[in-house]
């Protein structure tokens, strides 16, 4: 098969294209000011609102434990745990808090 003039692949320099300035329509451009000589560059001009509504509140770094049995002696503390037991309430759930009448060993909570 012959090579066709035009489409071949051996020649891949790029050329860069002429540009011809078109006087006519840069004269028109200056009448109508907006040439890129009369143009003024503004830089800056657009600034992003702040849309801030309010100031953070002061927040505290204390970390406080929660004791459901403040203010009870060691003694009462062990009598009131001893009402309760941990346990799986239903098929596949955590671990709850029960009372001793739950049955643990089923898979169901008797009710």
């Amino acid at each position: 098969m012959g090579i066709v003039p035009g489409l071949t692949t051996i020649n891949t320099k790029k050329r860069k294209k002429t540009f011809k300035k078109n006087v006519a329509h840069e004269k028109w451009l200056m009448q109508m000011g907006a040439h890129p000589s009369q143009r003024i560059k503004k830089t800056g001009i657009n600034s992003i609102p702040s849309y801030k509504t309010r100031e953070t509140l002061p927040t505290s770094d204390k970390i406080m434990s929660i004791d459901p049995y403040q203010g009870l002696s060691p003694a009462e503390k062990i009598a009131a745990t001893r009402e309760v037991q941990l346990g799986q309430m239903y098929n596949k759930g955590g671990l709850q808090v029960m009372s001793k009448q739950d049955d643990i060993t089923k898979g169901r909570r008797r009710d």
